[in-house]
């Protein structure tokens, strides 16, 4: 999975200030994964293929019927073929069947490809937040 947490994300809150070091926005998905792993994450849904990790999709409990994701990542080999939408599908099968009302997705506006997939599940934009990193 750390592959993935390294590879997969572009168009994120990290990657996309120009003055992070791409390498350091890497190391903290992979330390953002890792910590979810380790208990930050309520739920941890990996999506194997033949054996290979494919992508995963970290889930927090909020309210008593929603949920929001932590992250969410498909590896590269695995993008544009249909892995995310399946794993989008699938956990919002299983939090239905656990009475999940709503389920909070944060990306970024950019991120075109996963607004697409989302408004599929008739997702809708509820805010918008700019993130601010202040280099010290």
């Amino acid at each position: 999975m750390d592959r993935i947490a390294r590879d997969a994300y572009s168009l994120d809150q990290f990657h996309s200030d120009e003055k992070l070091p791409s390498h350091l926005c890497d190391k903290y998905y992979v330390e953002w994964m890792n910590n979810s792993c380790d208990g930050f994450a309520d739920k941890v849904m990996v999506l194997s293929h033949t054996d290979t990790i494919a992508g995963y999709i970290t889930i927090n409990y909020k309210e008593e019927n929603s949920a929001a994701v932590g992250l969410a990542a498909v590896g590269k080999q695995f993008q544009r073929r249909g892995y995310f939408t399946y794993l989008i599908e699938q956990t919002l099968r299983m939090l239905y069947e656990e009475g999940i009302e709503y389920l909070f997705y944060g990306t970024q506006l950019a991120n075109k490809p996963v607004l697409r997939i989302m408004s599929k599940y008739s997702a809708i934009p509820v805010s918008s937040n700019h993130v601010l990193h202040r280099m010290i």
